[in-house]
């Protein structure tokens, strides 16, 4: 757990198998059908010229995905990231593309597998041996989404990491890294760009890393030029295809499934939470004698950013449900040393946990974009009361 350099090696000996059964198991049986195919396929239109938004281009995925073309009512599986992720992703085609697909889910589950161990670090966090097994085996296999997302070839892993390691190098007073590892997490923008853009606001609106932002917006401003210099102006085919994305992905907003009354009033109590969680935040980072204060107003800062992120923006798969890791692991730190609340805590995160299985019984898949956030939301907050009256037992 110390040792860098001890877990680098275990994390490279990990990923040996889990490629091989990625590219001889999943990528043999399923072929194409994975979701970075048509980011392949585009990044390849791309570097030869052409626009990745192009119909010609959709109906290459379409074959090499289906073997046919797909009728208008079914997913279209167009390329709709901006172009400049064709930039940022481009060692990829230097692989043929069946590798590159094992060689990309492998590195999504690592990614997954490695964020509860960046949280570890950056809480400080040394649980015993039997705990944190019971972490992994909970947050990367029971809470099911993590594996949805390694196994259709998602972007979330590298999100969840990425902004797990900004968080992690802005703590150790590194902003020119973290401003690059947000910058690649903001790849796809749907849901990831919104995130990045909150938890980076929040520190430079609190006088804090500067250097983050301007290494954020350098890149993703230089590799927008590349992109411009070699297909045109992309952003105008980039919007329709989100457009028309909305239409054939079917997106779920989380707040649809509460009745219509309440949904502007939610909008509203989501917006006050987290301008309420900031302010705290940047109350206590006024003051110089208040650095314990300000790291834990700030670890909830980043944990109501993520709650509020994933109820406000549209997702199109519940495998963004895997954002919730680093609440569960902030949540969990703090409930080991309450003396009051301990057990309802711990009682809502299994809930939390478990419940992706209750859906799935159910038959209910898409309700969990509402119901997930809010239990992890609420066992959040149980240990938001504990930390609030244990400070008002200590003053």
């Amino acid at each position: 757990m110390r040792n860098p350099v001890t877990i680098t090696l275990l994390a490279l000996l990990l990923c040996i198998p889990v490629f091989l059964f990625s590219r001889n198991t999943l990528v043999e049986q399923r072929g194409m059908r994975f979701d970075f195919y048509p980011r392949y396929v585009g990044m390849q239109a791309f570097w030869n010229g052409e626009s990745p938004y192009a119909q010609s281009v959709t109906d290459r995925i379409q074959l090499g995905m289906y073997g046919e073309l797909q009728p208008e009512d079914a997913d279209q599986q167009r390329f709709a990231h901006p172009a400049y992720s064709a930039v940022l992703l481009a060692p990829f085609l230097t692989l043929p593309a069946d590798t590159a697909i094992a060689l990309w889910i492998t590195l999504q589950f690592a990614a997954l597998l490695a964020t509860p161990f960046l949280w570890l670090r950056i809480l400080r966090w040394n649980p015993q041996p039997l705990l944190f097994l019971l972490l992994i085996v909970g947050l990367i296999f029971v809470f099911r989404y993590p594996i949805l997302s390694y196994l259709w070839g998602q972007f979330t892993g590298g999100i969840v990491f990425l902004l797990s390691l900004a968080i992690l190098l802005l703590k150790q007073k590194r902003p020119v890294w973290a401003g690059a590892a947000l910058a690649l997490a903001a790849v796809p923008p749907s849901i990831s760009g919104p995130l990045t853009v909150l938890v980076l606001g929040g520190y430079v609106l609190n006088g804090k890393y500067w250097r983050a932002a301007g290494v954020f917006i350098a890149i993703l401003a230089i590799t927008s030029l590349i992109a411009i210099l070699r297909i045109g102006w992309w952003l105008p085919d980039f919007l329709a295809g989100i457009s028309a994305y909305g239409d054939y992905a079917h997106p779920v907003w989380a707040l649809d499934y509460l009745p219509a009354l309440l949904r502007p009033i939610s909008v509203i109590g989501l917006a006050v939470v987290i301008i309420w969680l900031f302010w705290r935040w940047r109350a206590a980072a006024r003051d110089s004698t208040q650095a314990a204060t300000e790291w834990q107003r700030q670890l909830d800062f980043i944990c109501g950013s993520i709650l509020v992120t994933l109820l406000l923006v549209p997702q199109t798969g519940n495998y963004y449900l895997v954002l919730c890791i680093p609440v569960f692991m902030i949540t969990l730190y703090r409930l080991r040393s309450a003396k009051q609340w301990r057990w309802l805590g711990y009682a809502l995160v299994i809930v939390a946990v478990l419940s992706p299985w209750l859906w799935l019984l159910l038959r209910l898949p898409d309700v969990e974009t509402l119901v997930t956030p809010l239990l992890v939301g609420l066992a959040w907050t149980v240990s938001l009361v504990r930390k609030a009256s244990q400070t008002i037992s200590t003053n």
